[in-house]
């Protein structure tokens, strides 16, 4: 038969401490297998921000305008279905289905153009 805990909350409080020193000795233990990733030896080129959102905007143009719509609806603004829907005067399951195709269509678009631009390279 165990002993009566004569104080309760000191007890609940050690043994959440003694979990939380678990949960920390095993992310030491994980970080130790594991080799932390140092700096980066090569710098982001913020030009490249600047050509991807070049490509997106012409891929987006490449699309009629309605799936246009929903795509930026939905992903860049992030408004949610049924808020596209709403501005776009249409049910929630439109906008899932038409932003679906859109997407679809832009990777369509852009595997075209990275097969381009590779032709062109060589």
């Amino acid at each position: 038969m165990a002993a009566a805990i004569s104080d309760p909350e000191g007890y609940l409080r050690r043994t959440m401490y003694n979990l939380a020193a678990d949960g920390w000795r095993r992310r030491q233990a994980w970080r130790a297998k594991v080799p932390l990733l140092g700096p980066p030896t090569v710098t982001p080129d913020p030009m490249d921000a600047v050509d991807d959102r070049d490509q997106l905007t012409r891929l987006l143009h490449g699309l009629p305008p309605r799936q246009r719509t929903a795509i930026v609806l939905r992903y860049w603004e992030d408004l949610s279905e049924e808020d596209a829907a709403r501005a776009m005067g249409c049910s929630p399951v439109t906008v899932k289905a038409t932003a679906s195709r859109g997407m679809a269509r832009l990777r369509e678009l852009s595997h075209h153009d990275d097969r381009e631009e590779a032709r062109n390279k060589s």
